[in-house]
């Protein structure tokens, strides 16, 4: 079974309460996060999801929103008692932001703080990440303002999830997202280049083929998301909804819980 919860669905200035975009993936015992911005452990906590079970932590790109948070990350653990090392992955430039915030910190005092792993992702079609016993992880490239992955997990002979980061429409998301059972879209506004809209992911959405759309990354004010769901749902169907900080969302049945 494949569970994903969504820590944080804002863009990176938001006034409605709701954090920096992040999410976490936990597939069998395997647990995935994605991105950083902000306290994602506090919201992990609050979604009854163990942070010291983080198998790996993959950035999609440098930005502060999706990277801030990554020393707190860091230091939250070391204090939880995490011993095994934490493979982090990512583009080279969100690689190289994340070590040079840790580096700002005294951690060589951090009695027995865990080692962190780095792997650089190159931007390229379909690369894989990582393979675990429940199925694989496959990166693809976004279009967006800095090199940006999207992400696939895709468990063996079962469901199919695809987030798309931050990126303007792009056809590598389409074919990344083919026949996924949920695709996790960006939903920014009209933000030519660098983000979608709403009437673009639901595009996207009809374009790939798949069951189930969530909206994410969404602005500060609460009347154009609604319009963003409107715009999505005149082009893909009934099946879209505006990710909430907390939800939790089965891959196999599309929307699961809420807060």
């Amino acid at each position: 079974m494949m569970r994903v919860y969504l820590l944080g669905t804002g863009a990176s200035f938001n006034l409605t309460g709701r954090l920096t975009t992040a999410l976490a993936v936990l597939a069998e015992d395997d647990l995935t996060l994605v991105d950083c911005g902000s306290n994602v452990v506090a919201a992990l906590v609050r979604a009854h999801v163990d942070p010291k079970a983080i198998s790996r932590l993959i950035l999609t790109h440098e930005h502060p929103d999706h990277t801030a948070g990554f020393p707190l990350l860091v230091q939250q653990l070391w204090l939880a008692g995490r011993k095994a090392p934490l493979p982090v992955y990512g583009p080279r430039p969100a690689i190289g932001v994340v070590a040079r915030l840790l580096a700002q910190y005294e951690t060589s005092r951090w009695e027995g703080l865990f080692q962190l792993h780095f792997h650089a992702i190159e931007p390229e079609k379909h690369v894989e990440i990582a393979q675990a016993a429940w199925g694989r992880i496959v990166a693809a490239p976004a279009r967006h303002s800095v090199p940006t992955v999207a992400l696939r997990f895709e468990a063996h002979g079962g469901p199919s999830l695809v987030y798309s980061a931050d990126t303007a429409p792009s056809n590598d998301i389409v074919r990344l997202a083919a026949g996924a059972d949920v695709l996790i879209h960006e939903a920014t506004g009209p933000y030519p280049g660098v983000h979608t809209d709403g009437a673009e992911a639901g595009r996207i959405a009809r374009d790939a083929g798949v069951r189930h759309l969530v909206l994410v990354h969404l602005p500060a004010d609460e009347a154009a998301v609604r319009r963003i769901v409107a715009d999505a749902r005149a082009i893909f169907g009934p099946n879209v909804v505006a990710g909430q900080d907390g939800m939790m969302v089965r891959p196999d049945v599309g929307q699961g819980g809420g807060r």
